[in-house]
């Protein structure tokens, strides 16, 4: 089973993520930045979510992104949206649930921005990953 790791790289992306609480960057630096990361640190695999920060200062659940292959990343509004939307892409044996819960014990506001700031949605969100067995 591949188990997908999380990087919150939005500091080192950002060193002043940590005091403003966005990226304060313009949007081709900051992705600039992120492949650079990216080739920089090949023990990043495909399927491991990166949280670097959104430009948008009120959106940080924006901030997430989803490996790919060849250290490719896409990014939509909400990760848990793009994880379901490229799950094809993905290993086929990949397993969110260690992340997740990881995510809620350790880094519990990353885990509500995971599933777009709404804890009311938790529910329907891991149930979408358990139909497309990326949730066991």
């Amino acid at each position: 089973m591949t188990e997908p790791k999380y990087y919150d790289i939005s500091t080192i992306i950002d060193p002043d993520y940590k005091f403003n609480g966005f990226v304060s960057m313009n949007y081709d630096e900051f992705k600039n930045k992120i492949i650079a990361y990216l080739n920089e640190n090949k023990h990043i695999k495909c399927g491991d979510i990166l949280f670097a920060g959104s430009t948008y200062e009120t959106r940080q659940e924006y901030g997430f992104y989803l490996v790919l292959e060849n250290n490719d990343f896409v990014h939509e509004e909400y990760i848990i949206n793009t994880i379901i939307d490229n799950y094809k892409e993905l290993p086929k044996d990949i397993n969110y649930k260690n992340l997740i819960d990881d995510l809620k014990k350790y880094h519990e506001y990353h885990y509500l921005l995971f599933f777009g700031g709404n804890d009311s949605e938790i529910d329907d969100c891991i149930n979408s990953l358990k139909n497309i067995n990326l949730y066991m």
